[in-house]
């Protein structure tokens, strides 16, 4: 809240997708999902009271090809409400090759 306060989430779901992006020349076009958490997939764990939502990903669900990429995290207050969902957060980020070799 304005005080600082969190705000108490309890009961609350969200998802999460990360989708490979392209740019222009051609319209942007978001391909299929590449990295999917849900609070029913257990890879978003909400801790109400805190106001905090903890992202749980393994080493395999970070398994991506190089790229550009897009992701946004909504949030609603628990079944039949997804209509009313709230993006929390949004952005892009970039996967890169690996450079060292060990």
């Amino acid at each position: 809240d304005e005080d600082g306060n969190p705000k108490d989430i309890t009961g609350y779901e969200a998802a999460m997708q990360v989708r490979p992006y392209k740019t222009p020349p051609k319209a942007e076009f978001l391909g299929d999902v590449a990295i999917e958490a849900t609070t029913d997939n257990g890879k978003l764990v909400i801790d109400g009271l805190e106001g905090a939502i903890q992202l749980v990903l393994r080493r395999s669900d970070l398994d991506v090809d190089a790229g550009k990429y897009r992701f946004d995290l909504l949030i609603w207050q628990g079944p039949g409400d997804e209509e009313n969902a709230v993006r929390l957060v949004a952005g892009d980020f970039s996967v890169r090759p690996a450079v060292t070799e060990i």
